[in-house]
């Protein structure tokens, strides 16, 4: 059975570490092989079963809005949640969009900058099947591609700290896609203002509400230029 997956991709962040393309364009709009990225992004997601996305934007907005449009293209529905010049933080961006009624009862959430090859659908198959809130895809990265943050084991994340001074136990890291429900968001976002989804991720670990799920593939992103250098490497190779 296939599954209609509703997705949000945050977007709307100003890219500082890629400031040599994001002086003049969001970071969604980093081309690679001569194609803005975002449009590798939703080809994948339409490939696994998602028709509807909510794409955050902030920081030259209507770069991204111009390109995209309503999805067509893509065959995806897309709708916007713009911040604005204002600063919310990830996880303020997902409460903004929630004050808009826009949520959907429950969805993938993704980074405007990660380029993820997994399977979607098996993935929210085994959330539909667990009883908790969040499932939080991760990685075994053993400090490769950025720093760890998570302890998982046996199955279960114990811990996530982003911000742990001592990080020896920690070998995995945050993979890029996690599953939210609209409940969560109205139960512990509307706690706060400007935030990370890093302090929710480490407070429902701490109260055992967080799922994981352990991704095999490495994940791709263009947050940075090696990262960006890979995923073109690695596009350029399916061509």
């Amino acid at each position: 059975m296939e599954y209609k997956i509703p997705c949000v991709i945050l977007a709307g962040g100003l890219g500082t570490r890629m400031s040599s393309f994001t002086k003049d364009l969001p970071k969604s709009m980093i081309p690679i092989n001569g194609v803005p990225f975002i449009s590798y992004q939703l080809e994948l997601l339409k490939k696994n079963g998602v028709t509807d996305v909510i794409l955050s934007i902030g920081y030259k907005g209507d770069v991204i809005r111009g390109y995209v449009g309503n999805g067509k293209k893509w065959g995806i529905n897309i709708q916007y949640s713009d911040e604005g010049d204002v600063l919310r933080g990830t996880g303020g961006a997902v409460r903004w969009i929630a004050e808009q009624n826009l949520l959907p009862k429950k969805f993938f959430l993704l980074y405007g900058d990660s380029y993820l090859m997994v399977n979607y659908q098996a993935i929210w198959k085994i959330f539909d099947n667990n009883k908790k809130s969040i499932l939080l895809t991760v990685y075994k990265n053993n400090g490769r591609w950025d720093k760890s943050n998570i302890i998982f084991e046996n199955g279960k994340i114990i811990l996530y700290n982003k911000y742990a001074p001592d990080k020896t136990k920690m070998n995995f890291i945050e993979y890029g896609l996690s599953i939210f429900t609209k409940k969560i968001v109205h139960n512990y976002f509307f706690q706060r203002e400007n935030f990370d989804l890093a302090d929710i991720y480490n407070l429902l670990s701490k109260q055992s509400l967080l799922t994981g799920y352990e991704v095999k593939n490495r994940f791709y992103e263009i947050g940075s230029q090696q990262g960006l250098k890979d995923l073109s490497d690695k596009l350029h190779a399916k061509l």
